[in-house]
């Protein structure tokens, strides 16, 4: 009696590439870290895999980013007129006086509500995520309706 084995049956057919769900490439666009939330988002867009779900995600993801960016460089601009005051005067010679030393104190009061605002921002990135790798089609206020336009929808 013959017996079959997989040398055989001839070459098996190669298995398909792992494609990666919409639901998976809309929440890795809202992940703030090692710039993963620029370089998916840019994927999304460039390449358009994951359907309308993702590419919406993408650039509100985008979108956000963008203004945050713009905003946490709003706020720091207290910090950085204080910071050159500081700086202008020691490299012009000056000594650094008590106002000096109280713009460093300022300084660094400056930095609190940019960090209260980075950690805002990180945790709300983090809740979209959350929601987008549950399916859910969450929107941003104000940026969603700027992401629907870009996504094609």
């Amino acid at each position: 009696m013959a017996t079959e084995n997989a040398m055989d049956k001839g070459p098996e057919t190669p298995a398909k590439s792992a494609e990666i769900s919409p639901k998976t490439l809309a929440g890795l666009c809202y992940m703030p870290f090692l710039l993963i939330n620029v370089l998916v988002p840019l994927y999304v867009l460039l390449t358009g895999k994951g359907g309308r779900f993702a590419k919406f995600h993408a650039a509100q993801a985008l979108l956000m980013y963008v203004a945050y960016f713009i905003l946490m460089q709003l706020i720091m601009i207290p910090y950085y007129l204080a910071f050159g005051t500081i700086y202008a005067d020691l490299f012009t010679g000056k000594q650094v006086g008590a106002a000096a030393l109280s713009s460093m104190g300022s300084m660094f009061a400056l930095m609190v509500p940019s960090m209260l605002f980075g950690v805002a921002f990180l945790l709300y990135s983090i809740y979209l995520a959350i929601k987008a790798f549950g399916g859910a089609d969450v929107h941003v206020p104000v940026i969603g309706k700027y992401a629907e336009k870009i996504a094609g929808n």
